[in-house]
């Protein structure tokens, strides 16, 4: 499982939730600070599907949609889903430790705490990001760590 760093900083302990009474012992199996990802692996094989990866290319203007969870919400019946478009794709330091240059989706799609560390989709449901952060004043200026 993919998320954010910032998501999992701290932590010691990590379920993974599939419903509101499913949870699956997880533990950090790789992080990367400077991109602001880590990735997760589960005690047990999930059963659900992953989701698949955009692998070809794209410009500014894609339909994408960030998928979350706000404050300790679990299970599908309380995800949240924010639409918009991508403004650009940039190299950029504003994630992570900002010690590296990561590759950053810039979108008006809302992000915040609650779907930080979710995935964002294209239309046919592939990851193009990792959402992560939001620009403090600046009105619909966020991103998504690069898949």
């Amino acid at each position: 499982v993919v998320t954010n760093y910032h998501v999992i900083e701290g932590c010691s302990e990590f379920e993974i939730y599939l419903s509101h009474d499913a949870a699956v012992p997880a533990t950090v199996k790789a992080t990367a600070p400077g991109a602001d990802l880590a990735v997760l692996e589960t005690a047990a094989p999930l059963k659900v599907p992953g989701l698949a990866l955009r692998t070809s290319s794209f410009d500014t203007g894609l339909a994408v949609w960030a998928l979350g969870f706000p404050g300790g919400a679990a299970g599908v019946d309380e995800m949240t889903v924010t639409d918009g478009i991508v403004s650009a794709i940039k190299t950029s330091r504003v994630v992570g430790t900002a010690s590296q240059d990561v590759q950053l989706v810039q979108t008006n799609t809302a992000i915040n705490q609650g779907n930080s560390g979710g995935p964002m989709l294209d239309e046919h449901g592939n990851v193009v990001g990792v959402n992560t952060v939001g620009v403090d004043g600046a009105q619909n200026i966020n991103g998504a760590v690069h898949v």
